[in-house]
């Protein structure tokens, strides 16, 4: 019995030393500032998923402070401008950068889109999001869409279900 509780300790300590965890999700808002007059889109990464998809190395001690490894903004900017993008009413609009903050596990990235749309307009809100699916099978993505005036959405992605939509 002893033997059999100190490899699973043993198998448990090399699963947090490879930093690998079972859930792979990121989660995004989509929101209407109305004092700034802009769209704001928040989302969250886990910070050892960013670096095995950035290329990066990820330790391998039990123990990690995930703020020295994370990787930097240019980094997150550059892989995010490529996997994530938003159109209202059929119009691609940019996402701005605006800041990026490391928290104890996660990436917190937040991103401005200035549109001349606004939501009472809106009709649909089009969105591609692959952001870590071809990295990870069992990846999912959710973005969450609260806009005034408008119901509240979720729209879904995972390696097979790389766009999707909110009608209004």
């Amino acid at each position: 019995m002893i033997a059999g509780t100190t490899w699973f300790i043993l198998l448990f300590a090399s699963f947090l030393s490879a930093s690998e965890h079972p859930l792979k999700m990121s989660v995004a808002n989509f929101t209407y500032l109305e004092e700034k007059k802009t769209y704001q889109l928040d989302i969250r990464l886990y910070i050892d998923d960013l670096i095995m998809a950035t290329e990066g190395e990820l330790p391998n001690a039990i123990s990690v402070d995930w703020s020295m490894i994370a990787p930097g903004k240019a980094v997150v900017r550059s892989y995010l401008n490529e996997h994530l993008k938003i159109s209202l009413n059929g119009t691609e609009h940019e996402l701005k950068f605006s800041k990026m903050k490391v928290e104890e596990l996660t990436v917190y990235v937040i991103y401005n889109l200035k549109s001349e749309i606004i939501p009472s307009l809106i009709k649909t809100i089009d969105i591609t999001d692959t952001v870590l699916v071809d990295e990870f099978v069992n990846q999912r993505n959710i973005v969450h869409i609260e806009l005034p005036g408008k119901k509240r959405k979720s729209v879904l992605f995972n390696r097979y279900h790389r766009t999707g939509s909110a009608e209004y």
